[in-house]
């Protein structure tokens, strides 16, 4: 394995979007009302188990940051499972 350096987009620095594919983020955000409806931030945790991928990452809804979960067969599609463990507005 090889740890590559991250790139960021020249047009949209905040967003951290790699220029080589501009359309393709690891993970988008969600939908509005979802707790990472304004942006996501991968300051977390991959894990493969079982021949699955499990993430955390940080969310942001615009008014407050929560750690939140999603979940891939492949590592490109992602699914962010509603747990209900904790209730969201």
């Amino acid at each position: 394995l090889t740890l590559m350096p991250g790139r960021k987009s020249p047009s949209k620095p905040d967003l951290g979007a790699d220029p080589e594919h501009p359309g393709r983020p690891v993970l988008d955000i969600g939908k509005p009302g979802d707790p990472d409806e304004k942006r996501v931030y991968f300051m977390g945790t991959v894990l493969k188990i079982g021949g699955e991928y499990l993430m955390w990452y940080s969310a942001h809804d615009g008014s407050r940051r929560r750690i939140a979960f999603a979940t891939s067969k492949d590592g490109f599609t992602w699914v962010k499972p509603k747990l209900g463990l904790v209730e969201y507005r």
